[in-house]
């Protein structure tokens, strides 16, 4: 992920000021040896689709000079955190845009954002959500996010199908204003240790195959595996991420699992749960 500060985005006549401070970071990254370098969403700011444009065939050719390959997001528009956005999603024109390139590939992708936020994201199309977003970098595969895609769960969804994984994921945010994910799993690993469950710790932000905490239940002396999904009241949570979260509590040598969600399961994870082995319980309502 990206670090940014809380000022966010900012206003077309910062975009000289900001070019130069992306100069700088690349030759410094340059001297570091470093393969990538990651700028936050809305670093530019333009006014239509050939400025935008313009703006980053500028950067590139800078990230093309030290041969580093480069992530920066343009916003069309000042984002709004007060807006729904959901036509613009519906539409597919969100005008907020990822740019990526790297010397390994020499192509200029330019994505537009899906989602900005949990709730909007049931505007997005099924086919948008599900295409994965990679730059090869050297012999790894960069899997990129925009800012509250992460907050999509069927474009993460993708993400953990997609074969083979990408080895690395960074989500260009807007703002620095605290990462919602972390905080909630936070949230959850303390209502479970008053539901009784002890030694409770949150797992890693990636490559936890699912499980965001973990924790022992001493009366019957067990290590439990827990996922959470925040879905909305209208989508019941189906088969497949029911079979993952079995898939992560076999090979992660868990006894049980437990799967909590805000909406509902459907009667086929529902049974899926049940004759599971090990077996996974499930919570609504969560």
């Amino acid at each position: 992920m990206t670090t940014v500060g809380t000022k966010g985005p900012g206003e077309k006549r910062q975009n000289e000021e900001r070019l130069g401070a992306a100069e700088r970071a690349l030759r410094t990254s340059n001297k570091l040896g470093a393969d990538l370098i990651v700028l936050p969403a809305g670093y530019f700011t333009a006014s239509n689709a050939s400025t935008r444009n313009a703006i980053a065939q500028s950067l590139v050719g800078m990230a093309k000079e030290v041969g580093i390959a480069i992530i920066f997001g343009v916003d069309q528009e000042i984002k709004s955190l007060s807006r729904d956005y959901g036509p613009e999603i519906q539409k597919g024109g969100l005008p907020f845009y990822g740019y990526a390139w790297s010397p390994s590939e020499n192509i200029l992708y330019c994505w537009s954002q899906r989602s900005t936020n949990s709730r909007n994201q049931w505007w997005a199309p099924e086919g948008v959500c599900r295409e994965v977003r990679l730059l090869s970098v050297r012999n790894e595969r960069v899997a990129m996010l925009m800012c509250g895609e992460i907050f999509n769960y069927r474009i993460r969804d993708a993400l953990v199908d997609y074969r083979p994984r990408p080895e690395i994921v960074v989500d260009v945010a807007h703002i620095g204003a605290g990462f919602r994910v972390a905080q909630g799993m936070n949230v959850l690993a303390r209502l479970l240790k008053v539901l009784g469950i002890e030694e409770v710790k949150v797992t890693g932000r990636t490559a936890d195959g699912g499980i965001d905490v973990e924790g022992t239940i001493p009366i019957l002396n067990i290590r439990v595996a827990v996922q959470a999904k925040r879905y909305a009241l209208q989508n019941s949570v189906g088969i497949d991420p029911v079979q993952r979260l079995i898939g992560s509590v076999i090979t992660g040598g868990y006894a049980r699992g437990i799967f909590i969600t805000t909406s509902n399961f459907t009667a086929g994870a529902r049974e899926t749960a049940i004759t599971a082995s090990p077996g996974v319980a499930v919570s609504a309502d969560g």
